[in-house]
């Protein structure tokens, strides 16, 4: 497997990677993050910044971790029809997941300038608020993923299933709410354009109300 920029990135800075996810450090870092953006929703909430600029920036940004997938998914699936060796292109589909992680991060990033012009505070708040919405979904559902692998001891299988679905479906209805209250915090109540919200012009686009 030929080596992966993404793998050397993350190598580099492997000590305070090491530091935040050893241990309890990822509990703590996952509060940090939805404490981080439930300050940044009161702020949009008091109208001092704009969070999310419509429904469309919002999902987009806080999907961003699982869009990121599709390009994966379709270049695996050509490399999978022809019957190349996919462990040769590991390090392309990570490197291909992060480029267009980085790409969506942009694009999001863009649209927080643009629905706080001439807003420093308010840019810089809606960016860690973005990046810190993307956390707490992804650490909530990660510990209520953990949540819904029951133990086996001492059960049959019928009760396994049982428990799985069952907390299965309090993850999912978890994962929409919480999803739907980060719908609410848009500048407008409307979708948006996607071809606007994808385009790399994310320090120079214009803005229109």
């Amino acid at each position: 497997m030929s080596s992966s920029i993404t793998y050397s990135i993350l190598n580099f800075f492997s000590e305070p990677i090491n530091q935040i996810f050893s241990g309890d450090g990822f509990f703590r870092f996952a509060i940090v993050a939805i404490l981080v953006f439930i300050f940044t929703a009161i702020l949009h909430i008091k109208k001092r910044i704009n969070l999310f600029n419509d429904k469309t920036d919002a999902i987009f940004t806080i999907f961003s971790p699982l869009i990121s997938l599709l390009p994966v998914g379709i270049l695996y699936l050509i490399l999978f029809i022809f019957n190349f060796d996919l462990e040769n292109f590991e390090s392309s589909l990570i490197d291909l997941y992060s480029i267009t992680l980085l790409f969506l991060v942009f694009c999001s990033f863009r649209y927080a300038k643009l629905c706080n012009p001439n807003n420093l505070f308010g840019f810089c708040f809606s960016c860690f608020g973005r990046l810190f919405s993307v956390v707490s979904i992804l650490s909530i559902a990660f510990g209520l993923i953990l949540y819904t692998i029951p133990s086996r001891e001492g059960r049959n299988e019928f009760e396994i299933d049982y428990i799985f679905f069952k907390r299965f479906a309090v993850l999912g209805a978890c994962y929409s709410a919480f999803t739907w209250c980060i719908m609410q915090l848009t500048k407008k109540k409307e979708w948006g354009d996607t071809k606007d919200w994808l385009n790399l012009e994310f320090l120079f686009g214009s803005y229109t109300d």
